[in-house]
């Protein structure tokens, strides 16, 4: 409410426009999109939806995020570091996505499914990894590699 007589209207805060994060809780999931999208940028948010392919999702708040690490020219790799863990994203064409996600403004991030959509074209943004590996864990084993067990 505009009330000319209150002084302080203009530093009230005004409500929120569409596309804010109450609107993002519509767009927390995309099963039935047919159309593979890396991430969704948005207003500013507090939380970041991550959704690795054969894991379980997370919503890690933005305010335990200390660091982002990103290889700016080739946008192939990401890391968000965070005050408990590390997530490591791994694809093409990221280098967008890592600018959004140090603006706080990605509502979910997200490992491309073959199985649920169509290959995305060669100069959109696809996440082929997402790996999290909790602080004091071991470091993941790389697919391909064998424990040696002894050595």
């Amino acid at each position: 409410m505009n009330d000319p007589k209150d002084p302080l209207a203009k530093y009230r805060p005004k409500p929120e426009k569409p596309g804010s994060e109450d609107d993002a809780a519509a767009d927390f999931s995309q099963d039935n999109d047919k159309t593979y999208f890396a991430y969704r940028p948005a207003n500013k948010m507090r939380r970041l939806i991550v959704r690795p392919l054969n894991d379980a999702h997370r919503a890690p708040t933005y305010s335990y995020l200390v660091d982002i690490v990103w290889d700016a020219d080739r946008g192939e790799s990401i890391n968000l570091i965070f005050s408990y863990a590390t997530f490591r994203i791994k694809g093409k064409n990221l280098q967008d996505l890592a600018q959004q996600l140090a603006r706080e403004k990605v509502i979910f991030i997200q490992a491309f499914d073959p199985a649920k959509w169509a290959r995305p074209e060669k100069d959109e943004p696809i996440i082929n990894s997402i790996e999290i590996r909790l602080s004091g864990s071991e470091p993941p084993i790389e697919e391909g590699k064998k424990e040696e067990k002894g050595a």
